[in-house]
């Protein structure tokens, strides 16, 4: 599949040196653009169900932050808090982003890789 290859695709170019967070945000737009996330806090906590994993802005305010965990821990969902707001807008190209979900697993197995231990997994 296309988008299990994606993570060589982003590592082909040996000339450009990028870091790993940078490579996630690279991963992000992409998954963007193959309309393969959710935005916003009420729609990511109304469809959590079918999501893999959570994304939310470290500069979130508590209370968003406490219920996208709760979700993540109910639905065994993938969470991480290490992008700031600006960091997922210029990513995604949406303005005052907060929250993103993804929901394709190719995407999720890749970002897994990249992000390491930066990754809250939920069992």
């Amino acid at each position: 599949r296309h988008e299990e290859n994606i993570l060589e695709e982003i590592n082909a170019n040996e000339n450009i040196d990028i870091t790993n967070k940078e490579k996630v945000l690279n991963l992000i737009g992409i998954a963007t653009r193959a309309r393969k996330l959710i935005f916003g806090t009420d729609t990511v906590l109304n469809k959590a169900k079918s999501l893999k994993m959570l994304f939310v802005a470290n500069n979130a305010s508590d209370n968003t932050k406490q219920k996208i965990r709760n979700k993540c821990s109910y639905y065994r969902l993938y969470y991480v808090d290490k992008f700031s707001s600006e960091e997922l807008s210029r990513a995604t190209g949406k303005e005052n982003l907060y929250v993103l979900g993804i929901k394709d697993d190719g995407f999720v197995q890749n970002l897994n890789i990249l992000l390491k231990e930066d990754v809250e997994e939920w069992k």
